[in-house]
């Protein structure tokens, strides 16, 4: 959990540096329930425009006379993990802003699963290996080396006509 709130503090300052006038929220799905960082709570409204990104899996936007909105949903391993939440009072989001919104989005869904990955990593290190050889192989990548070699394998898949 830890590195989840890490990973959104982390992104909403990047963010914020790009849109210095803008909110920006990440929100993480966890067991059905978006937990949202960085703002004030959003209303109904705002709600809708999210459980439109879901649903749909793509950007969502809605133009207000005194706001604009952006929802980008967070994919992960063919999962909604999460949205990426934009306003911007009194003014419009443009193309360049969505793309890079965009962008931003397919990073942090790419550090959530990066983070999973760690996790079924360290799951797997301490269940086939003393704590202590875990701890230092996940301190120490290079430590791990015991010998053999490293080779790309690629699958083919041999289609035959009928």
């Amino acid at each position: 959990m830890g590195r989840h709130a890490d990973l959104v503090r982390n992104a909403l300052t990047r963010t914020g540096e790009v849109f210095p006038a803008d909110t920006i929220q990440v929100g993480i799905l966890r067991r059905g329930v978006l937990d949202l960082d960085g703002g004030a709570k959003p209303g109904k409204e705002v709600w809708n425009l999210i459980a439109a990104a879901i649903r749909d899996r793509q950007l969502v936007q809605a133009q207000a006379a005194d706001r604009a909105l952006i929802v980008v949903p967070l994919e992960v391993s063919g999962e909604i993990a999460g949205v990426v939440l934009a306003e911007r009072p009194n003014g419009s989001f443009s193309s360049v802003d969505r793309r890079l919104l965009d962008l931003l989005a397919g990073h942090v869904a790419l550090e959530l699963d990066n983070t999973r990955l760690y996790r079924q990593l360290d799951t797997l290190l301490h269940q086939f290996m003393p704590d202590e050889v875990a701890q230092q192989v996940i301190a120490d990548p290079d430590q791990a080396a015991l010998g053999g070699s490293i080779r790309d394998v690629r699958s083919l898949r041999k289609i035959t006509w009928l």
